[in-house]
């Protein structure tokens, strides 16, 4: 017998489940990297349809919940507004959000196509930017706008991408901050 715990000493401590026989087994989930950690739930944000809306005016970014319709949470790339953020520090919400802007990215892809497709979304943020602002003046600007659609969309069907909507504020409901 342990004289501080009263157990005994032969008996390993935090164990989890027994083998039926008397002896304890330890059993422990793997430990995964932050970087896994993020990928696997922004593929579980993707698989239960978490969606990205950007507010038209103010470029915020929020995310629809993948369990409760119409809800959204507003992300950026350090927060959310979602309980299992505030609880745990990190949510599928975020992770779907850092996806987007390629802050995380499918391992298995080839890097080169997934750096072509953040060139072309980078481009693209940038013009429609400008366009949200009504910068863009001639023909060419908005021939140039729909060019950078068109390249994201043809890039975007060989590499699974969430889609961002625009939204104006008038739409916005989401969860408290």
């Amino acid at each position: 017998m342990d004289a501080l715990t009263g157990q005994d000493a032969k008996v390993p401590r935090n164990t989890a489940a027994s083998k039926g026989d008397g002896t304890m087994v330890a059993q422990s989930k793997p430990i995964e990297s932050p970087e896994q950690m993020l990928l696997r739930l922004a593929r579980k944000g993707r698989a239960e349809g978490c969606e990205l809306y950007m507010e038209s005016t103010t470029e915020e970014v929020f995310v629809t919940s993948g369990t409760m319709p119409g809800i959204l949470y507003r992300v950026d790339r350090d927060t959310c507004t979602c309980k299992g953020h505030e609880v745990f520090g990190r949510c599928k919400h975020r992770a779907v959000y850092l996806f987007a802007i390629g802050a995380i990215v499918e391992p298995e892809l080839d890097p080169a196509a997934n750096a072509e497709l953040l060139t072309a979304r980078a481009e693209l943020a940038h013009i429609e930017s400008l366009s949200n602002r009504n910068m863009l003046k001639s023909t060419a600007d908005f021939r140039n706008l729909d060019n950078a659609r068109q390249r994201v969309d043809e890039l975007s069907a060989l590499i699974p991408f969430p889609i961002v909507r625009r939204i104006t504020p008038a739409t916005v409901s989401y969860a408290a901050d």
